[in-house]
């Protein structure tokens, strides 16, 4: 996968169960009160962008990532 940020690219290599983990681990991260600002707003894409690939690669459906985005959402609606 390859990420940009602040005008530099980055290229990581893992397998695909990894890249899962990491999305969930994110997922779990961004729900803290206080993980908000700017870094939590690149995070937030990355994730998506994390989730777009799991679907393409066939590692999620998309109904699963669905699901998973809807409980984010509703978790950060219940924190407000």
């Amino acid at each position: 996968m390859r990420v940009e940020l602040a005008g530099k690219l980055a290229t990581v290599e893992t397998e695909l169960m990894v890249w899962m983990a990491v999305h969930g681990h994110l997922q779990l991260a961004l729900r803290h009160p206080e993980n908000e600002g700017p870094s939590a707003e690149w995070i937030r894409q990355f994730v998506k962008e994390i989730g777009e690939m799991l679907v393409r690669e066939g590692i999620l459906s998309q109904a699963e990532l669905d699901f998973a985005n809807y409980v984010e959402q509703t978790e950060q609606m219940r924190r407000m």
